[in-house]
């Protein structure tokens, strides 16, 4: 899927040699991809192939393999009006995203759009009964910010992929996108968790490792589950 600014995602769709259901998962695999040891969450998508489910995997846009540069309009500012949100130096690191800032355009919309324009194409090329999304770390966030957005993805599932920036610490603020300041002034992260869960028979789950070596670790979610559940 080509985007604008010489970004792409590039998705591959994976069919069961056993079909035991009709239903397609989702999976996102954030920006974990690793070119040298060929990780591309094999193992996730092995596993619910193995169960009879079909699997349309990604990964984040300036994350292998997807194309690793970016065009940037040299008259377009950097967004340094932008207070809090960090830019990386190299273009192959997705919180370089912010560089394409503007007025007029908000990069985080090349973080979703991938998953918007894959549910357009299954439903117009297949005819599967349902649609779920899994996804880990920056994978996990996309889950959430997409079931949100579209009623279509029934049962959304994030591996340490967000929580409330109130319960953040200086260590888990997280990458450009987890915090745009513009971005959670229309919806607050508590806002997304309920939208991802309404509606009928839809569900929104969140995965926490209590000694995750990267990200949300501990039980700071027990300070709002009990708030939206």
């Amino acid at each position: 899927y080509k985007m604008s600014h010489g970004l792409n995602s590039l998705m591959y769709l994976c069919s069961p040699a056993e079909k035991k259901n009709n239903k397609l998962i989702i999976y996102h695999h954030g920006h974990h991809s690793n070119m040298v040891s060929f990780d591309f969450g094999e193992r996730t998508i092995g596993f619910f192939l193995s169960k009879g489910y079909h699997v349309m995997s990604m990964s984040m846009p300036l994350t292998w393999p997807n194309n690793r540069k970016m065009i940037i309009d040299k008259e377009n500012p950097l967004s340094a009006n932008l207070d809090g949100v960090q830019h990386g130096a190299d273009t192959a690191a997705h919180n370089s995203l912010g560089k394409l800032e503007t007025s007029k355009l908000c990069p985080v919309k090349f973080l979703i759009e991938p998953v918007h324009a894959a549910l357009n194409l299954l439903d117009a090329e297949y005819e599967f009964d349902s649609y779920s999304m899994l996804g880990l770390s920056g994978g996990g966030w996309t889950t959430t910010l997409c079931a949100a957005m579209d009623d279509r993805i029934s049962q959304s599932y994030s591996v340490a992929g967000s929580l409330p920036i109130e319960l953040r610490n200086a260590d888990s603020l997280g990458d450009y996108e987890q915090r745009h300041p513009v971005l959670y002034s229309i919806a607050n992260y508590l806002d997304l968790y309920l939208l991802g869960a309404f509606g009928t028979n839809r569900k929104c789950v969140h995965v926490y490792n209590l000694n995750d070596s990267c990200c949300f670790w501990g039980r700071e979610y027990e300070r709002y589950d009990s708030i939206i559940t």
